[in-house]
């Protein structure tokens, strides 16, 4: 019998994660910070906002360890709807403890905004092979925006019909 195992060459990568970040990598209480959000002097003031989402980020506890989902010649990737302008800097801060070896980590959302297509382009430039999201909406759109090819998956969260 012909042997299914080929030579591989050296810097192959054989498949390529996305995890999305609050719900999958770490827990969330978006309905609190949602509130927080909307409430003066957060609703208008950045650096007030700022300060806020670092204390939140901050606290934030893990959930999944994206390094129980990779093989030794696989590459895995953050991919949040988090502003990177307000957010980009405690979320790297906190990958750097969670996801050490992340290929790399992108906050692709603006406040207020849809993530969906931003995260889109992100996994196709990416050329990821399956992206982790916990928001059935999301997961939804992505299904419908991205090939067969790529695999979106829904760790947690609920339909919603």
């Amino acid at each position: 019998m012909a042997s299914l195992l080929v030579n591989v060459p050296s810097g192959w990568v054989n498949m390529r994660i996305g995890f999305d970040m609050d719900g999958v990598l770490c827990d969330t209480e978006l309905n609190f910070l949602r509130l927080l959000r909307d409430t003066p002097p957060f609703d208008k003031d950045i650096e007030k906002r700022k300060e806020m989402d670092v204390l939140y980020f901050n606290s934030r506890r893990p959930l999944l360890n994206p390094e129980h989902f990779v093989s030794e010649d696989d590459e895995y990737y953050v991919i949040t709807g988090r502003d990177d302008d307000v957010a980009g800097d405690v979320t790297r801060k906190w990958c750097s403890k969670f996801a050490p070896n992340a290929k790399g980590v992108f906050c692709v959302g603006k406040y207020r905004e849809p993530v969906e297509e931003d995260k889109a382009k992100k996994i196709l430039e990416l050329e990821l092979d399956i992206f982790i999201d916990d928001h059935p909406v999301t997961v939804k759109k992505l299904r419908e925006m991205l090939p067969d090819k790529i695999k979106i998956i829904q760790y947690g969260g609920r339909w919603i019909r």
